[in-house]
């Protein structure tokens, strides 16, 4: 997924990163929360960063092989947590409040192949919620 975040406070305050997992790594709460563990990634925090000062964000969940995506827009919530309490060993979990969302198929006239998972992300060792 890509996350996009805002600081109005700066002119250059857009942050646009990829987050990634294995298949089920966001997890939908109800019909309006998804969640997620926030993972160190580059070490600059600017999408969370962001979130401090305005909480809306925008995400799209892109199917690489059918060219459909997921755009959803909200409200972040991050909470710093102990890892043994976080969600699949994050330090910090995410709660998304969605406001709006939009499914789109067919978008991308470019399509890819899956290979193979990458050896990277965290298992998820916690059971759905």
């Amino acid at each position: 997924m890509f996350i996009t975040s805002v600081n109005p406070e700066t002119t250059r305050g857009v942050d646009s990163s990829h987050r990634g997992g294995r298949p089920g790594f966001v997890r939908v709460l109800d019909k309006s929360k998804l969640v997620w563990g926030d993972y160190h990634g580059k070490g600059m925090f600017q999408v969370l960063g962001n979130t401090l000062i305005c909480d809306k964000v925008g995400v799209a969940f892109v199917d690489f092989e059918r060219g459909h995506t997921l755009q959803v827009t909200g409200s972040l919530r991050v909470v710093w947590v102990d890892p043994a309490d976080g969600i699949d060993g994050s330090p910090r979990v995410c709660i998304l409040s969605v406001s709006r969302w939009l499914y789109t198929e067919y978008v991308s006239a470019f399509h890819w192949r899956f290979l193979a998972l990458s050896s990277h992300p965290p298992l998820l060792v916690d059971p759905p919620l």
